[in-house]
């Protein structure tokens, strides 16, 4: 299967050893010049069919897997011919925003084939494609796919003040949530009061509540108010979470 070594000197931050909060961390970056996304935006990704893959073929999680990696070595590749290496999250995360931004603006079938925007989006595809079937699978620990909601919406671009505002504080809960957990299991289990399992329950409980209201605001227009480099950075740890690299979790 395929793993996330690049070829071309280009070092996309995504580090084996990051842990999920640290992930989270690392992609509290800001684009310049982002802008929140209309209501009447449609997808962002220009679909087109796998060209490797017969009609009507789904994808197993191991194809989409070594599919996104492949898709991401071609994008770093050509992004490290372009700008050179060792660049930063926020260079890194501004140039996938400028790639998905022209995306959003092209109309199917004007792009050309040979177009650097076609490498690009068969990135954000397959990305999606991988998201979606993770979250389908429902085989991540809460932790592990609260972390990774609670990435995804550092990348969110609220269309209106409105949902910006309830989103973030969602967000805010969920956060909250996350961080007391593991303070609150330990408390659990040392005291095995009724009282701390409780307390216990009702993190859980709002973790779940809080990541899936979130997720459902993400998956519309097929993740189109979630910029791709906070997409991309949560479809690897999710993907690593569920041994799907050669490297493991």
């Amino acid at each position: 299967m395929a793993s996330p070594g690049l070829s071309s000197g280009f070092k996309f931050p995504i580090s084996r050893s990051n842990s999920a909060t640290n992930l989270a961390a690392a992609m509290n970056v800001t684009i310049p010049g982002s802008v929140p996304r209309s209501n009447s935006a449609t997808n962002l990704i220009i679909n087109e069919a796998p060209v490797t893959q017969p009609p009507n073929h789904k994808l197993t999680l191991p194809e989409l897997v070594d599919q996104f990696y492949a898709h991401l070595d071609n994008c770093s590749e050509l992004l490290g011919r372009k700008n050179g290496s060792n660049k930063g999250y926020a260079d890194i995360a501004t140039a996938f925003a400028a790639a998905q931004d022209s995306l959003a603006n092209a109309k199917a079938g004007t792009l050309d084939p040979d177009s650097d925007l076609r490498t690009f989006n068969r990135l954000f595809t397959t990305t999606h494609q991988l998201l979606d079937a993770i979250v389908e699978a429902r085989e991540l620990d809460q932790q592990a796919w609260a972390w990774g909601v609670f990435g995804l919406s550092a990348g969110y671009m609220a269309p209106t003040q409105r949902a910006s505002d309830d989103f973030a504080t969602l967000k805010h809960r969920l956060h909250h949530a996350i961080k007391i957990l593991p303070v609150v299991e330990q408390c659990t289990r040392r005291e095995q009061s009724l009282e701390s399992i409780k307390v216990y329950k009702n993190k859980r409980g709002q973790i779940h509540i809080c990541a899936t209201l979130l997720l459902e605001m993400l998956k519309e227009n097929n993740w189109a108010s979630v910029r791709a480099y906070h997409a991309m950075c949560v479809a690897d740890r999710w993907a690593r979470n569920l041994g799907l690299t050669n490297d493991g979790p």
